[in-house]
């Protein structure tokens, strides 16, 4: 390219001077060649080719360094407009855009921090690995993912559908999608749906009621109290096995096996009132009171004796073996029944201690 530089060398053309036609011709030429569409000057600083531009524009609002490319004043200049767009654009470097406003976006690498995409027009996104604190899915699958393998926690879903793994250390029944348990613990299950064995739960008190059902107890532990097991027992009359009753009347035959341990008096053995009031145990009298089917007079198991001690008189059972006995104390004048024992005792026991005024009557019955 050509800059200007002057050809009249020799100063023909000066002040004073005739000036020729040639020389002024010469000089026109230079200059014409120095605005040359093509070959003109470049602005580059270099000698006879004009200094360079560092601004552009009609009030100069275009900055042209060695470094940037810049507007004169901050946010005050558009590159391109909606109708006359630029058509690539090439940054090797960091681009700092406040907004962006794009109709495809690939990017390669690096971050998105502190973005919400899809935040206008959702739309899928197919990834490779993403990381996320908190992830608010609307729609669509999460196919062949893991959630929480690194550090579980709480889930909450309307719908769960799996067709493998485990719930509680036991396999999912992939056939039916039904898991069983057996003896196994929920602890503070929330069920906002579906139905326990045909019921709709309780999904405020996470009670459930079961009506006409069957709990299988071979499998299952059933944990309750007595009084809530007697509470629940509605129908309980005392004729079964399961008796909860302070007073209960037995109609049938009552078998001990073991110790027998009775408190209290007035226990009533087929209409006949025996005091077991005192006797801690009488399995050591003896294992069956059946054993002997008929009182005898003879000495030994079964011999049967009559009792009776005058007033301020010791009544002693005699020697040997055990007894079950029943005595009335009487008042000796008045002959009013002052009371009324009954027991099991050694041979031998002094059954009631002499008192005066008083005087004693009954039986004795030996049992072993």
């Amino acid at each position: 390219m050509a800059g200007y530089i002057r050809a009249d060398v020799t100063s023909q053309i000066a002040d004073g001077n005739t000036i020729d036609a040639l020389p002024l011709n010469q000089e026109f030429d230079a200059v014409e060649a120095a605005f040359d569409a093509i070959s003109g000057h470049r602005h580059d600083g270099t000698a006879a080719e004009g200094a360079p531009i560092t601004v552009v524009g009609p009030a100069q609002d275009i900055v042209v360094t060695a470094t940037m490319l810049r507007p004169k004043t901050d946010n005050a200049v558009d590159l391109g407009t909606s109708s006359l767009e630029f058509k690539d654009l090439w940054i090797d470097g960091t681009a700092n855009i406040d907004s962006l406003v794009a109709d495809t976006v690939d990017i390669n690498a690096g971050t998105i921090d502190a973005t919400v995409v899809g935040g206008t027009t959702p739309a899928a996104v197919t990834t490779t690995s993403l990381v996320a604190t908190i992830a608010d899915i609307n729609g669509g699958t999460v196919d062949n993912t893991t959630i929480g393998a690194s550090v579980p926690a709480a889930a909450t879903v309307t719908t769960l559908t799996a067709t493998s793994g485990t719930v509680g250390g036991a396999a999912i029944t992939t056939a039916t999608n039904v898991q069983t348990l057996t003896n196994k613990t929920l602890t503070s299950p929330i069920i906002t749906g579906g139905t326990i064995d045909g019921v709709a739960p309780t999904t405020i008190s996470n009670t459930q009621t079961l009506t006409n059902k069957t709990i299988n107890l071979t499998s299952n532990t059933l944990i309750a109290t007595s009084a809530q097991l007697a509470a629940a027992v509605t129908d309980e009359t005392g004729s079964g096995s399961l008796v909860f009753s302070n007073a209960p009347t037995f109609t049938g035959t009552v078998n001990f096996s073991g110790s027998a341990n009775f408190s209290g008096s007035a226990t009533q053995f087929n209409g006949t009132v025996v005091d077991f009031s005192g006797v801690s145990n009488l399995s050591g009298a003896r294992a069956s009171l059946g054993a002997v089917t008929t009182p005898q007079t003879s000495i030994g198991v079964g011999q049967f004796v009559v009792l009776s001690a005058a007033a301020n008189t010791n009544l002693v059972l005699p020697a040997s073996g055990s007894w079950l006995w029943w005595i009335i104390q009487r008042n000796s004048s008045t002959l009013v029944v002052n009371d009324v024992s009954t027991n099991i005792s050694a041979g031998g026991s002094t059954i009631f201690a002499a008192t005066a005024g008083v005087d004693t009557r009954g039986w004795a019955w030996r049992i072993a």
